[in-house]
């Protein structure tokens, strides 16, 4: 999707800044220092950024072998309709890889 940066390192997040993302997806309230938990345990994740601000991030949680979920996806509610179908389809993405038929 041009103009967005996908990234998986959380290493560059700003969890408050995610923290506040949730908050006006609307979500509802969840603290920086529990995102960072969460996302950190999880096996799979993605943030979306529109230049330096912070527009949509998801999780998977997932075995590594055939299970996988979807958790946690938020989008900015100032995102038009379009961007945010193209971003749930986004984020079923996250755990494609590892959504294979077992041997």
């Amino acid at each position: 999707m041009d103009g967005y940066d996908w990234v998986g390192d959380i290493e560059v997040v700003d969890w408050d800044e995610l923290s506040t993302l949730y908050r006006i997806a609307p979500l509802g309230e969840k603290p920086p220092d529990a995102l960072r938990t969460v996302f950190g345990n999880s096996m799979f994740r993605c943030f979306v950024y529109a230049g330096e601000v912070l527009v949509g991030a998801g999780r998977a949680l997932a075995d590594g072998v055939d299970c996988a979920y979807i958790a946690d996806v938020a989008v900015h509610a100032g995102s038009s309709r379009r961007r945010r179908a193209i971003w749930r389809d986004r984020a079923g993405a996250i755990a494609s890889g590892v959504l294979r038929p077992a041997p």
